[in-house]
């Protein structure tokens, strides 16, 4: 029963957050037609952005093929705890670290910074909220390719999919 209406609390919330993103943008056609915007990187008829469901993230996180960035404050991860495989990236970081050099980008996070070529790039938060405003936030520099787990942790959390509990320091 706990289960059922946590699903459908992500349900609501990844409804209400996309309606809430895409309302924001209506003034930017290419962003509700999947059109190319001028200085764009997006491609005529792909509806942007991108989503990835549970079972493809954990089919490519399982099969090492994924970059997972979760963009939630180190101190959410500390009491929630991450998913596997997840590098953190906090959403305040997120414009200013993709515009860090790839030796920045890498000593600061502790990972290989993705190119805007790179397709294995998955964006995550608590509830599919934050990642589109990372992912609005990167995409003007050619990141289009970057795709959104929109159930995000809750999701994940409610599907009793593994969690990685971490100290202060190890985050």
């Amino acid at each position: 029963m706990v289960d059922t209406r946590l699903a459908a609390v992500v349900a609501l919330l990844v409804i209400a957050c996309r309606s809430f993103t895409f309302s924001q943008s209506a003034e930017d056609p290419a962003k509700d037609e999947g059109l190319p915007a001028e200085d764009s990187c997006r491609m005529p008829g792909v509806t942007y952005p991108i989503g990835i469901t549970y079972e493809d993230l954990v089919d490519g996180l399982d099969a090492d093929a994924l970059v997972l960035i979760d963009v939630r404050d180190p101190l959410e991860l500390r009491e929630t705890g991450k998913l596997p495989k997840s590098h953190n990236v906090p959403l305040p970081e997120f414009e200013t670290a993709f515009q860090l050099s790839p030796e920045e980008f890498s000593e600061k996070y502790g990972f290989a910074k993705p190119t805007p070529e790179d397709e294995n790039v998955v964006l995550s938060c608590q509830s599919g909220c934050r990642i589109v405003t990372a992912w609005e936030s990167i995409q003007p520099f050619g990141y289009c390719r970057v795709r959104l787990y929109y159930g995000s942790f809750l999701d994940w959390e409610s599907r009793h999919a593994p969690l990685i509990k971490e100290s202060k320091e190890e985050l």
